[in-house]
C-alpha cells in the first residue's frame, strides 16, 4: 500500500523514524563505513519520497536549508562524518579519553593535539596495528580537499619531528626555536605575514645560526601559499574542532559540513533562473522567496487513510 503522505510529510517521516536509528550508529564507534552503504540508502530514502517512481528534485538539493531552497532532508553521509569528527575532537579535549592514548602510543605521537597536523593514513597503514586512526586521519583529509582550507592548516603544523615537513626531521636547530617558543608555523606569522629573521630573533629570542632553517622553511611556504605566503585565517572546522566535544558539536559540525558541500549548488540553481527570467537575484532576495516557498508548500501529513 502506498502511503497517502505529502513529500514534505515523507521527509519528515525519514526525520522521525530513521534518522535517528542511524544517527546512534554513527556515533557509537569511530569506523569507516563503505560508499556503497550510502549509496544503497540513498536509493531506498529516493524510492519512498518519489513512490518508487523517477525523482523529480535530486536528494542533495532536498538536503538544502529552507531558505536555499530545500526541505532539510538529513543528509546521512554528511551526519555520519559529523558524527566520526567528534572523535577527532577528542584529541583536543582536556580529559581525553583513554582509548586515544592507547591508540597514540601504538604509533608513536606523544602530542594528541598535533595527530591530524603530521600525520597521513599511509604512514599508518605501514604500521598496521590502528585501523581506528587511520579512519580518522582519512576522513579528516576528505573533509579539508579545499585549497583555502588546507593552506589555513599550515599555521598549526608542528616544526619538531613533522613528516609532513621535511626538513624539520631530526633538525637539532628547530629545537632551538621550539625552546624558544616557535612551535608551529603559526607562530612564524604575525598579521598573516611571515615575519623576517630579524623579527623571529626579536620576539623570540633565537639564535644566529638558524639562518639556513629559517630559508628552508619560507621555501616551504612558498610553495605551499605562493608567492605572497600570506596565510589564511583558521577554517571554521578547524575551529570547532579545537573546540573539543562542546554542546550541540554534531548540529554544528553538520551545518558547516552541508555549508561547504552545497555551496556551489546553490549558486548553479540561482544562476538557472537568472538566466530563464533574464534578472538578477541578490542573495538575500532568493532567501526570502525560498522561505515563502517552503511557508506555501508545507501541508499536515494525511494519515487518515492509513
Amino acid at each position: 500500500m502506498v502511503l497517502p503522505i505529502t513529500l514534505v510529510g515523507r521527509v519528515n517521516t525519514i526525520k522521525m523514524n530513521i534518522f535517528p536509528r542511524l544517527q546512534y550508529l554513527f556515533q557509537s564507534l569511530p569506523i569507516q563505513i563503505p560508499q556503497k552503504f550510502f549509496q544503497e540508502l540513498n536509493k531506498y530514502v529516493s524510492k519512498f519520497l518519489w513512490k518508487g517512481k523517477m525523482s523529480r528534485i535530486s536528494l542533495e538539493k532536498l538536503t538544502w536549508k529552507f531558505d536555499l531552497g530545500g526541505l532539510q532532508l538529513p543528509n546521512f553521509k554528511n551526519y555520519y562524518k559529523a558524527n566520526q569528527l567528534r572523535f577527532i575532537a577528542s584529541l583536543f579535549e582536556k580529559d581525553k579519553p583513554a582509548w586515544i592514548r592507547i591508540e597514540l602510543d601504538k604509533i608513536g605521537e606523544n602530542i594528541p593535539e598535533d595527530f591530524i597536523y603530521k600525520w597521513e593514513s599511509k604512514w599508518i597503514q605501514e604500521k598496521k596495528e590502528s585501523p581506528i586512526l587511520k579512519h580518522l586521519i582519512d576522513l579528516w583529509n576528505k573533509i579539508n580537499v579545499d585549497d583555502e582550507i588546507k593552506k589555513s592548516l599550515l599555521a598549526r603544523r608542528s616544526l619538531i619531528q613533522n613528516r609532513l615537513i621535511p626538513f624539520t626531521m631530526d633538525n637539532q636547530l628547530l629545537y632551538n626555536w621550539f625552546q624558544k617558543g616557535i612551535r608551529y608555523i603559526g607562530d612564524c606569522f604575525e598579521g598573516g605575514i611571515l615575519m623576517s629573521l630579524d623579527q623571529l630573533k626579536n620576539k623570540y629570542k633565537v639564535s644566529n645560526n638558524t639562518l639556513f632553517c629559517y630559508f628552508q622553511l619560507r621555501a616551504y611556504l612558498r610553495e605551499k601559499l605562493g608567492q605572497t605566503m600570506l596565510l589564511p585565517k583558521s577554517h571554521e572546522i578547524e575551529t570547532l574542532i579545537q573546540k573539543g566535544k562542546i554542546k550541540k558539536f554534531i548540529s554544528c559540525m553538520y551545518n558547516l559540513i552541508q555549508k561547504q558541500a552545497i555551496k556551489q549548488g546553490v549558486h548553479k540553481s540561482r544562476q538557472k533562473w537568472e538566466s530563464d527570467l533574464n534578472i538578477k537575484i541578490e542573495e538575500k532576495n532568493w532567501s526570502r522567496l525560498c522561505l515563502e516557498y517552503d511557508k506555501y508548500n508545507k501541508c499536515p501529513v494525511k494519515i487518515s487513510a492509513i
